[in-house]
């Protein structure tokens, strides 16, 4: 498969909805295009209007799936190597609540220790 990929010739695709200023929303247009394209070499369209459309259609479009990508990221608990992702957070907030644990004693230690010092 690597072969028949790196032989295949690259073709740059003539797109209605391409811009020329926007350079934030590359992602959101990655997806659109993985979402929509599946190998036709003409006459594909991923619903998106031109740069130029009235009211500002695309952006508003991309803000629209914007949203829609957010929401549809997987939860913790859809993927597959949830222990992987989740174990490292948790030492972190086990560390942390160690920590403020820790502090919280010796804080109180230190106060009386200053007042002890500085009222009598």
């Amino acid at each position: 498969m690597a072969r028949i990929l790196k032989s295949a010739p690259v073709v740059r695709q003539q797109m209605d909805w391409r811009t020329t200023s926007n350079v934030i929303d590359c992602g959101i247009f990655a997806m659109r295009h993985m979402e929509t394209y599946m190998g036709q070499m003409t006459d594909w369209g991923c619903g998106l209007a031109k740069e130029d459309a009235p009211n500002e259609l695309q952006q508003k479009q991309l803000n629209d799936l914007r949203m829609k990508y957010t929401v549809k990221k997987p939860a913790a608990s859809q993927i597959e190597n949830r222990k992987e992702v989740v174990k490292p957070v948790r030492n972190i907030l086990d560390l942390r609540e160690a920590k403020i644990n820790e502090l919280y004693k010796t804080g109180h230690k230190r106060i009386e220790q200053m007042m002890e010092q500085y009222i009598d």
